[in-house]
């Protein structure tokens, strides 16, 4: 099971580099093990995109049929690590924005769109139980 701290540190031989990219916010730049991020990504940008890259390098480059699918799954394995369910509750509990939320969270917006698009069924569950008791 991959957590928070396997998400922060590139795997054994990668470097991250900070720079001006002509597109996108990251890139793993597989010839050069090198995970390349955007110099203008906000910290919250910065920190999904960084957990992106690096479950991309740790998963090895896919086949060019399965790209867009890894890229699914990625979303959602970076989605979850980053937002587990007991600090999605606590911060929906509050907040008044999903905006809000995300920054509570330390994640952007994206990251928690898909994870609330994602959540498992007793997920779903237990977080509309959560939420209802503190609307009583």
């Amino acid at each position: 099971m991959l957590t928070t701290d396997d998400l922060a540190t590139p795997p054994p031989g990668w470097t991250i580099i900070v720079r001006r990219l002509p597109t996108g916010f990251g890139w793993c730049l597989w010839s050069s093990r090198q995970i390349a991020l955007d110099d203008r990504l906000t910290a919250a940008e910065a920190r999904c995109t960084r957990a992106h890259e690096i479950l991309h390098a740790r998963r090895g480059r896919p086949p060019a049929w399965m790209r867009d699918r890894e890229e699914t799954l990625i979303e959602q394995t970076v989605a979850s690590i980053l937002i587990p369910l007991e600090a999605l509750t606590r911060a929906l509990q509050w907040t008044a924005s999903l905006s809000e939320a995300a920054d509570e969270l330390r994640v952007d917006d994206r990251t928690l769109a898909t994870r609330l698009q994602h959540l498992h069924p007793s997920g779903q569950a237990a977080l509309n139980t959560r939420l209802a008791d503190v609307t009583r």
